[in-house]
């Protein structure tokens, strides 16, 4: 991020009340992040909180950002991880090299 500025893109924790499962997710904009929300709601007829875990620009940083989120937050459920998410964001090595560093868990 440039300092001084706030980045466009954010990633998110939706976590559903009834369940208590979270999902890891992106949105390039503010706007989209608020379109995005309500139609999770919508279509899973739940209201859902919304944690923003991180900023950053679109594109591979807003990718990462993500990407290193799912990782902190113990990986996908298809390979035996917390998250609802069903993929990772980026893979092993395009992730390294664009910098991230957080180690993946599943």
């Amino acid at each position: 991020n440039t300092p001084g500025k706030i980045a466009a893109g954010l990633v998110y924790k939706r976590t559903n009340p009834k369940t208590g499962m979270a999902y890891i997710g992106m949105a390039k904009s503010e706007e989209f992040f608020l379109k995005r929300n309500a139609a999770h709601d919508r279509e899973l007829d739940v209201m859902h909180d919304y944690e923003i875990m991180d900023r950053a620009e679109p594109g591979m940083p807003l990718r990462v950002a993500e990407e290193s989120a799912i990782r902190r937050h113990g990986g996908k459920s298809t390979q035996a991880g917390p998250l609802q998410n069903k993929r990772y964001e980026v893979n092993d090595a395009d992730y390294r090299a664009a910098g991230g560093n957080v180690p993946k868990p599943t």
